[in-house]
């Protein structure tokens, strides 16, 4: 790993003294990456913000998957780094709900479980998971019978 980054082993111990603050540290860069993106989208109109945010959530979530069970979910990192998505997110959704773009019968909370139960599924390719993403964002939207 120290070689991969370009530093040496005794650099690598200095700063991370054990595997899981190695990890721990790239999990909450991610996050931050992540949780900064939502700025990058709020001029984007409210729809298209929450789903390139929730697209980039996805992304997040399946790459991320191995690391976020080497920390343990009820950790310390990964309850903050929790909140943390939910201070970028929530404002998006709640943006996109008085917009009336999304449905207002439902949480961030709610989306949040929708699509991390979608990202526990095997997909052969990112345009099959990007489909059925879609699918699913589709059910944010309002409809008759919610409004």
């Amino acid at each position: 790993m120290a070689r991969r980054a370009g530093v040496g082993i005794g650099t690598l111990y200095r700063n991370f003294p054990t595997r899981r603050h190695l990890f721990e540290a790239v999990y909450v860069e991610e996050v931050r990456a992540l949780s900064r993106s939502a700025e990058d989208l709020a001029e984007l109109p409210p729809w298209d913000a929450l789903v390139a945010w929730l697209h980039r959530f996805v992304a997040y979530v399946a790459t991320k998957r191995a690391l976020a069970e080497q920390l343990l979910h009820d950790s310390e990192i990964f309850t903050s780094c929790r909140t943390e998505i939910y201070a970028a997110g929530e404002p998006l959704m709640s943006r996109a709900q008085t917009a009336g773009v999304v449905r207002d019968d439902i949480g961030f909370d709610d989306v949040v479980r929708l699509i991390s139960g979608l990202t526990m599924a095997q997909f052969p390719s990112p345009e099959q998971r990007d489909r059925v993403l879609g699918v699913a964002l589709d059910g944010l939207r309002p409809s008759a019978a919610t409004r």
